[in-house]
């Protein structure tokens, strides 16, 4: 079982207690993840704040970065599967022609996410896919919350981890 952090494990103090119960009584048989846009960093202190056990698989960093049990191994295969043509430094030289977008700080930065703050008015977010396509720059441009920005390789997001664990471990 995959679930998210925020709006669903985080946000509804009964459920989260009634989830984790569940999880508790099932852990012989129920491996558990977790699946979340934030680094690990913010997984592991949100984790800590609202009491939520450590799972067996946490993927962090919308999907770009994956470890496993409790000393956070890193996934080297999933590492090296997303790696394939993915070329951050000319991403990077292709979006600094728009002015509008604002570099995240640099904890939202990571070796598989180039992330920036985003508003999306008078097409911004088509001008950039545009752009980075004319290129050939192959990656994903995810928008959220109206205002995150989120460059990932073309193979790599939450849905994306979640199938390589389901092919990995035949589930």
């Amino acid at each position: 079982m995959i679930t998210d952090i925020d709006n669903t494990l985080i946000g509804d103090e009964d459920s989260l207690y009634q989830l984790l119960t569940l999880f508790e009584e099932n852990r012989s048989r129920l491996a558990w993840g977790v699946a979340t846009g934030r680094s690990l960093e913010l997984t592991l202190d949100a984790m800590t704040e609202y009491n939520i056990p450590m799972p067996d698989i946490l993927i962090c960093s919308v999907g770009t970065e994956m470890y496993y049990g409790p000393d956070l191994r890193m996934d080297k295969g999933w590492q090296k599967h997303i790696s394939h043509k993915w070329k951050p430094e000319r991403i990077k030289e292709t979006l600094e022609q728009f002015d509008f977008l604002v570099f995240q700080e640099a904890e939202g930065q990571r070796s598989h996410k180039i992330s920036y703050y985003l508003e999306n008015k008078d097409n911004r977010l088509q001008r950039i896919e545009e752009a980075l396509n004319q290129k050939k720059l192959l990656c994903q441009v995810i928008y959220s919350h109206n205002q995150f920005l989120d460059i990932l390789p073309n193979r790599a997001s939450k849905g994306k981890a979640v199938e390589y664990l389901r092919y990995k471990y035949d589930f």
